[in-house]
């Protein structure tokens, strides 16, 4: 926030799977605002208070080019079956390794509504 005003917005969603994990996203930021560090802040902040409530994962759908900057990584979330599954399906571990490193995860049904490209 800037004064009363909301420049940015992150959501963390709880998954279903054989572990602990968290959906991250949408993220946005007012346009005036973008590229000036925002929705990097939220984002980082919001893994931080995840791993501190002791979630153990954060799944995200999105670019890996700007993704890996956080240390999500598509390889890790490779063993997952989603209706988002593919390149752009990518995992964080929060705390060391997953637990297991292949099974199905959902996202909260609210997303059920998204295309999938």
């Amino acid at each position: 926030m800037e004064g009363d005003e909301i420049v940015g917005h992150v959501l963390f969603s709880r998954m279903t799977g054989p572990f602990r994990a968290l959906g991250l996203g949408p993220v946005s930021v007012k346009p005036s605002r973008q590229h000036c560090g925002i929705g990097s802040l939220l984002i980082r902040t919001g893994l931080d208070r995840a791993r501190e409530a002791g979630w153990q994962a954060v799944f995200v759908v999105g670019d890996p080019k700007f993704y890996n900057l956080f240390g999500f990584d598509p390889d890790l979330a490779g063993g997952f079956m989603c209706r988002y599954s593919g390149p752009h399906l990518m995992a964080l571990a929060l705390g060391g390794e997953l637990p297991v490193r292949e099974g199905v995860i959902e996202y909260a049904s609210a997303f059920n509504s998204f295309a999938v490209l």
